[in-house]
């Protein structure tokens, strides 16, 4: 992965790497919620080991954004504003804290059936991922990139439609309360994730158009 590395002279490259590696770690933590919400119901082989998985990866990911954040004090001078650096590598470990939060609550709130809604959720954040690892795999130009923050953007406002509907049907349908509070933080959860694919987005826009 080299795009937003391409913005850089090669001395600092090295702190862009870090935010590479961060990308890496959401596409992997992406795919493990995946695969334990597939079919429709929780694929408990290993769950556990899934979990640990993530919150390990996510861990790693802190470990980055540290990393990144100090290595942009030791950079005097950088074509792209530190701030939006580190506001880049901070919102993206934040997108793997909130996948890792959709999987804790499927966890602790013993999940083991998953209504459609949840479902077209995962689908879209998995979707969003997809486009951002495409985005960092090109060199990062406004012209070249517009469309796959555009799709980011699209996908974000189906996200919110589907969240609308999910918590509509959810008071609407004769659960019980402790139902409506279980999978109202679920969907609230996947929700936040969602949007969090579209903060950096705004992000990368931003650092495009200053550096177009």
């Amino acid at each position: 992965m080299s795009g937003i590395i391409d913005l850089l002279v090669p001395r600092e490259k090295r702190f862009l790497e870090y935010i590479d590696k961060q990308v890496i770690i959401l596409d992997e933590c992406t795919k493990k919620l995946n695969k334990i919400t597939k079919n429709g119901s929780l694929n408990s082989k290993n769950f556990k080991t899934t979990l640990g998985f993530i919150s390990k990866k996510s861990d790693e990911s802190d470990d980055i954004a540290r990393d990144t954040i100090a290595a942009l004090h030791k950079t005097f001078i950088t074509p792209i504003d530190r701030e939006e650096i580190k506001s880049l590598a901070l919102s993206i470990n934040h997108f793997i804290d909130s996948i890792e939060e959709v999987a804790n609550g499927i966890y602790d709130f013993k999940i083991k059936k998953f209504d459609d809604y949840f479902l077209k959720q995962i689908k879209i954040l998995n979707e969003s991922v997809d486009v951002l690892r495409l985005i960092f795999e090109k060199p990062l130009f406004l012209k070249r990139n517009r469309q796959y923050i555009e799709d980011i953007k699209e996908l974000e406002r189906k996200g919110d439609s589907v969240f609308r509907k999910a918590i509509g049907e959810l008071f609407n349908n004769g659960h019980t309360p402790i139902e409506i509070i279980k999978q109202k933080e679920l969907y609230e959860a996947a929700e936040d994730a969602i949007d969090d694919a579209k903060n950096i987005v705004d992000i990368l826009e931003t650092v495009l158009i200053n550096n177009s």
